[in-house]
């Protein structure tokens, strides 16, 4: 018998399950489409079969000596599927050793003759399809803070605030009206990536009007693939009276929710240092302690997150809404209101702050000579108190220990596991005569773009409109208010990050010495609710399961770079081609070459006035910023921390260029321009 095996659905595209197609005999029936294969789908996590199905074969197709013949199918062959229950094993093996050796999805041809499977041939799967009930997903803003494979663990604590974030928002909004008594999967691992599910939040924001779909994605981060607006409601009085609720429920919560970020920040600061200072000690507590600590973390964190979100959310919404706000003012004007100017020179930002420390220690540092710096120690860092020459340094280290190129990503070691990159980073600026950037020219650059925009709103008939005038600086406001409390709240959970990451790591070691797994790392492949039934049950099972699943989602789909949205009336490839446009998100031109960072491990390459090229930011890329003249990003969206940053320190910046780390190369010269958001290569 033959067929043919896909290790993800092509029909679905549910990347746990295999589809088999079988049938009796060579292949050449199928192939001509005389015979109908049997059709098996199979679940790998689960390890169970999903359906099987089977198809009438009237005939089949045999070898003989100089070519084939067609041969009546038997009785028995004609009822039975033509994959027994060993067979479906040892193709499963067969799917799971050839996906896992190309670590792309895979199109698989076999073959089974006396008792051996035999592998005919094997490609990419170039096309995967969705069905419809699995509706739109992005990875925009996910992507941003956990590019690549997103660990479970971490993945649960974060998808799972964003959940349950973004559920209450939209029934707080009177968006969501009528909700199910059970909370839908807002968010997924696909992929082994993390997604959340784009089409039923737009499903739900479009019933207010003025809703644009383009304004929408490029505000979220969703690269936009449509002409055009996409989909936009109208101004309609049904529309407006339904509205209604919606627009006095936001508007209570653009004037409110700031303050609930404010009162939570105060409390958060006289609560943290009591638990820094214990999570520092995890290594003297008993078992149980630290079971309970841990326990008492993950609980704060999610707390922290559903303020940080809701807050992220109020800042995308007043975004949203200020956006198409200035486009109707920029509509008949030659000389066009810049939203990067206008929102640049935020002052103390709190996720900028690393970088202002940074240039400041460096300077203090240059008296003592950068061999110095190169044989600094973790040890005199964080175990000694003496007051030297190295002082700024540890200062500066020891106050953001918990930075990291990734902080959501709870197994990432932070500047307290590891001072390398600190350390390269003041190095580099103690080499540099030049400071580049000046933040409080920041401020200025706004107050100008103010006062172009009270020029513009006080010609024609909007002079003697107050309402116009109000609405633009009211919504402007928001737009401020909301950014910086966005930064605000983000470091205060990357600084439970933080904790969490001391707290849950020290717990993992210890499960290595009881013998429960060898690796402490492949303990992040339980969710945290995982983790919480394991310390009630002592269940080992649970453990096996899951680190076995998410060993072979890292193998199937390592090389795989599934696209930024995914899902019904769509269909995946690799994302491959790249477009040297974006959005601008960082005003200036600026003319360098380019230097292509995928990691902040690589910051030793930079050069100095080199334009970085990265696949995304967050709070633990910001120090490179003050080491390059400007930024292109592949993902990110205008109130994305890399996009905040840039205006802060007057960087041109793109976002949203495709695969932008792959076509440009090291060394070779560009232009940008951060209004338009055009990449220019000059050689």
């Amino acid at each position: 018998m033959s067929g043919v095996l896909f290790t993800v659905n092509p029909l679905t595209g549910r990347d746990s399950h295999f589809l088999i197609e079988s049938a009796w005999g060579l292949g050449e029936g199928v192939v001509s489409g005389e015979v109908n294969p049997d059709r098996i789908i199979y679940d790998w996590k689960k390890m169970e079969v999903i359906s099987k199905v089977i198809s009438p074969q009237s005939h089949k197709y045999v070898m003989i000596e100089g070519g084939t013949n067609k041969i009546e199918t038997t009785a028995n062959e004609k009822d039975t599927h033509s994959v027994d229950e060993n067979l479906l094993e040892d193709l499963v093996d067969l799917g799971l050793r050839v996906g896992g050796h190309y670590g792309y999805p895979q199109d698989i041809e076999w073959a089974y003759a006396e008792g051996k499977i035999y592998l005919l041939q094997t490609r990419p799967l170039t096309t995967i399809q969705f069905s419809k009930n699995f509706g739109q997903w992005t990875n925009a803003n996910f992507v941003e803070v956990f590019p690549g494979f997103h660990n479970p663990f971490s993945f649960s604590l974060t998808g799972g605030a964003f959940s349950r974030t973004i559920h209450q928002y939209l029934i707080n909004l009177k968006i969501w009206r009528n909700p199910p008594e059970h909370r839908p999967p807002w968010h997924s691992l696909i992929f082994g990536r993390t997604y959340w599910k784009v089409s039923e939040v737009k499903n739900l924001v479009a019933k207010i009007p003025g809703f644009n779909e383009r304004s929408f994605d490029i505000t979220t981060g969703i690269p936009v693939s449509y002409e055009g607006d996409g989909r936009t409601t109208p101004w309609t009085i049904g529309r407006i009276i339904w509205a209604l609720p919606v627009l006095i429920a936001m508007g209570k919560e653009f004037k409110n929710y700031w303050m609930k970020a404010e009162s939570y920040k105060i409390e958060f600061e006289e609560k943290f240092p009591p638990l820094l200072n214990k999570a520092l000690k995890v290594r003297k507590m008993t078992n149980t302690e630290l079971e309970e600590f841990t326990k008492e973390l993950l609980n704060l964190h999610l707390e922290a997150n559903f303020v940080a979100q809701y807050t992220s959310f109020l800042a995308t919404q007043s975004q949203d809404d200020f956006h198409i706000t200035l486009e109707n003012l920029n509509k008949k004007s030659d000389d066009k209101i810049s939203f990067s100017r206008l929102f640049t020179g935020l002052q103390d930002v709190k996720t900028a702050k690393p970088l202002m420390d940074l240039q400041a220690v460096a300077e203090q540092l240059k008296g003592i000579g950068i061999d110095r710096i190169r044989k600094v120690t973790r040890e005199e860092i964080f175990e000694s108190e003496t007051d030297d020459d190295i002082k700024p340094l540890r200062d500066y280290i020891t106050k953001y220990a918990w930075m990291s190129e990734t902080d959501e990503d709870l197994s990432c070691p932070r500047w307290y596991d590891d001072i390398t990159t600190p350390l390269e980073l003041i190095i580099k600026l103690m080499e540099s005569d030049e400071v580049l950037h000046h933040p409080g020219e920041q401020l200025n650059i706004r107050l100008e773009e103010e006062e172009k925009a009270r020029k513009l709103l006080n010609r024609s008939f909007r002079r003697f409109n107050p309402f116009v005038k109000s609405s633009f600086w009211n919504q402007a406001n928001l737009v401020k208010k909301y950014s910086w409390w966005r930064e605000e709240t983000r470091e205060i959970l990357a600084r439970i990050y933080f904790i969490v990451h001391l707290s849950i790591e020290e717990l993992f070691k210890r499960w290595v010495d009881k013998g429960i797994v060898k690796d402490y790392r492949d303990l992040y492949s339980l969710s945290y609710q995982q983790l919480l039934e394991y310390l009630s049950t002592r269940d080992r099972t649970i453990i096996e399961q899951e680190v076995r699943n998410n060993t072979l989602v890292k193998r199937l789909f390592r090389n795989y770079k599934p696209p930024n949205t995914i899902g019904s009336g769509m269909q995946s490839v690799s994302d491959t081609q790249a477009d040297l446009s974006g959005v601008g998100c960082s005003g200036g031109k600026i003319i360098g070459k380019v230097r292509v960072l995928r990691s902040v491990s690589q910051i030793a390459e930079i050069q100095e006035g080199e334009i970085a090229v990265v696949p995304h930011t967050n709070p633990g890329w910001t120090p490179i910023f003050s080491l390059i003249r400007g930024i292109v990003m592949e993902e990110g969206g205008l109130l994305s921390h890399g996009s905040v940053v840039a205006r802060e320190y007057g960087i041109p910046a793109i976002i949203q260029v495709k695969n932008a780390t792959d076509v440009l190369a090291n060394g070779e010269v560009i232009e940008i321009d951060g209004s338009l958001g055009t990449i220019v290569r000059l050689g």
